[in-house]
């Protein structure tokens, strides 16, 4: 029986907030999406962070989360901080259209 902690109460607002599967489900997509653009930024601090993030499978759990093959998604990373500029941009946003959806080049697991 799925449940719904009702009486969360939040540590940022103050207010009453509901936690569903559905609003975990996105927070992790959320931050997954979040670190693939930062791999283009154009802080090189920035952008070695959200490299370390994927190398050190950081993002594993979330993916597990949301049904995404983790190491497909590392190794499709690798080859993005490969490269650089306009060309590691380019490979960046690709991937990223890939994980919201729009091809289905980063395998769920099954």
């Amino acid at each position: 029986m799925q449940t719904i902690d009702r009486l969360s109460k939040s540590s940022f607002s103050g207010d009453w907030t509901e936690k569903t599967p559905e609003a975990s489900f996105k927070l992790c997509q959320r931050l997954i999406r979040q670190a693939l653009r930062d791999l283009s930024d154009k802080s090189p601090e920035i952008s070695f962070d959200s490299a370390t993030y994927f190398i050190e499978n950081q993002h594993a759990g979330f993916c597990d989360d949301i049904g995404i093959n983790h190491d497909e998604l590392r190794n499709r990373v690798i080859e993005c901080i490969k490269e650089k500029g306009v060309r590691r941009k380019r490979m960046v946003n690709d991937l990223i259209e890939d994980f919201n959806g729009a091809n289905k080049h980063i395998t769920t697991k099954g």
